[in-house]
């Protein structure tokens, strides 16, 4: 079943995701439907919870399917007014779990799938905890990565509104800015924050930015 989705003048659909088109690739992760009581039962969590999920790891791990039914059985009714996906998070690091995940659980959006992945060099200090990764970009001659922390990318794909223009253009900008204020020994502002203070929401051309769980 295609799921369309709208983001002012880019729509599309998971079935017909084209890597020419730029995006705004979320939701990131869509969860497969499981059977729960007799019933079809699919995760409906926020980008922010789905990563979280994704990246809780613990010794012992439980089949997604045992866990969901596990977390019905004990949780009370104060902790399922938090929501579905914060009170299943909560439940699970409460009791030191996570989910044995396997490849049919879920799928990743399409723009981190298709063609070849953009990874972490492994041994880069500076990308230690981050699990999105931004292609090198040159400015002034001068090839410079950017590293945003997770939060900070969620942030960017949530963004409500502003005027769209292209990710690697809004990094070139914000890049030749902080160039500027070093010369000044000015404090810089944060690349959400400037981007929010501008009125600007990036869209995304296929290859600059991959995500990677991998432990």
């Amino acid at each position: 079943m295609k799921h369309a989705l709208n983001y002012g003048r880019i729509s599309w659909s998971y079935d017909d995701f084209d890597p020419k088109v730029p995006c705004v690739p979320t939701p990131l992760v869509k969860f497969s439907p499981f059977t729960f009581n007799s019933k079809l039962k699919t995760l409906r969590l926020t980008d922010r919870q789905s990563l979280d999920l994704l990246k809780h790891k613990t010794e012992i791990k439980l089949p997604i399917k045992e866990a969901y039914r596990v977390w019905l059985k004990e949780i009370s009714f104060q902790d399922l007014e938090l929501g579905e996906g914060r009170s299943f998070l909560k439940w699970l690091k409460q009791k030191n779990l996570s989910i044995d995940w396997k490849t049919q659980d879920y799928s990743l959006h399409q723009y981190f799938t298709t063609g070849p992945s953009i990874v972490h060099e492994p041994h880069d200090d500076f990308a230690k905890g981050h699990s999105f990764s931004i292609s090198p970009i040159k400015v002034n001659n001068r090839l410079i990565k950017l590293y945003l922390e997770d939060e900070s990318i969620l942030n960017l794909l949530s963004l409500p509104f502003g005027e769209e223009e292209n990710f690697f253009k809004l990094i070139e900008s914000y890049i030749l800015l902080r160039f500027q204020l070093m010369k000044w020994n000015a404090p810089a502002p944060l690349f959400i924050d400037w981007l929010r203070a501008n009125g600007k929401r990036p869209i995304f051309h296929f290859g600059q930015m991959g995500l990677c769980l991998k432990p």
